[in-house]
């Protein structure tokens, strides 16, 4: 309601201006509301990209090289396969050098070959491996390398303010039968 004062000027009286501001400043909070709640998820989606993308790449190389490595070797050879060391490494011959893949103490997936580690993805957090020969069955402890035939690998990847992701493949390895 526009009143007029006695000098004859117009303008809104200070109710009508507290009500539009109010108004506004609901208006305004919804809106900057629905923003933050879509940065967050925008955030959110960010990092669970990137944590799928590191993880499909960390399995990538694993997998190839498990795939086309010359001989897979154990931590130690003359003792076979010892289920808590060999589970956390995969190790193979590459010519005549042993390369191994682990993760590291700051969450990395680490690819050593030569003496010298090099990190392959980040954000990974576990590296299981499972061994079996080539009727389907899991290796027993103090098998040789020779008899695996398979090897199954557990890929888990997470980062703070996500879910944790797994990823699952089997390779079969061209040392069967050596």
């Amino acid at each position: 309601m526009i009143v007029l004062d006695s000098t004859g000027e117009q303008g809104f009286s200070l109710i009508e201006l507290l009500i539009a501001l109010s108004i506004m400043g609901i208006i305004i909070t919804a809106v900057m509301s629905l923003m933050l709640q879509g940065h967050l998820t925008w955030t959110q989606d960010c990092k669970e990209i990137e944590l799928q993308e590191n993880l499909q790449i960390a399995m990538d190389k694993i997998s190839r090289e498990a795939r086309t490595c010359t001989e897979l070797v154990f931590k130690d050879q003359e003792m076979g396969f010892q289920p808590q060391q060999d589970s956390e490494y995969l190790r193979f011959r590459e010519g005549y050098r042993v390369a191994s893949y682990y993760v590291d103490n700051e969450n990395e997936l680490t690819r050593e070959f030569s003496g010298v580690g090099l990190p392959v993805s980040s954000y990974i957090k576990e590296l299981k491996l499972e061994y079996f020969n080539q009727h389907g069955s899991k290796i027993p402890a103090g098998a040789p390398a020779s008899d695996v035939a398979l090897v199954k690998i557990v890929l888990t990847a997470g980062m703070k303010g996500t879910k944790d992701i797994s990823l699952v493949t089997t390779v079969a390895v061209r040392t069967f039968g050596n």
